[in-house]
């Protein structure tokens, strides 16, 4: 499944043969759906222009917010960014967001190119409360490799 199609639609109810991308209203409301049964669940590859996900949040109501990371830029960035959406009436932010980076002060200590072979963009990090408890999630995108000894 290609994921960056789950944020961009075209405003018909139902997609033609010929329309690009294919996602359409009837399949926002079903993605919307979806999302409604978490509490809190992190979006990968969501594109620049971010209409639909707004549109999903309307759909989803007045109770459900985001965060996310401003746009990769670059080959490997692709144009696209990390995201959260929850429902406020489970889940708060809690303070913490931030995207992941190893001080250069580290450099000596990992292997060469070993964070750029691992990572396709920063992990991004975000800190939510939920009643008295307070978590923080990671999403991050690695690179899995083709064949077994290139995921080492």
């Amino acid at each position: 499944m290609e994921y960056t199609c789950l944020w961009k639609f075209n405003k018909k109810w139902d997609s033609d043969e010929d329309d690009s991308p294919k996602r359409d209203l009837h399949s926002i409301l079903c993605i919307a759906e979806i999302i409604s049964r978490f509490d809190v669940i992190a979006i990968q590859e969501v594109k620049d222009n971010i209409r639909a996900l707004r549109y999903t949040l309307k759909v989803l109501g007045k109770n459900w917010s985001l965060i996310l990371t401003d746009v990769n830029k670059g080959k490997v960035g692709n144009g696209e960014r990390m995201a959260y959406l929850f429902d406020t009436r489970r889940a708060q932010l809690s303070g913490l967001a931030g995207e992941l980076v190893v001080p250069e002060e580290w450099d000596n200590d990992i292997p060469d190119n070993a964070l750029s072979k691992q990572f396709v963009r920063s992990p991004y990090a975000v800190s939510f409360q939920s009643n008295q408890h307070t978590f923080i999630l990671v999403t991050l995108q690695i690179l899995y490799g083709k064949s077994p000894s290139s995921r080492i």
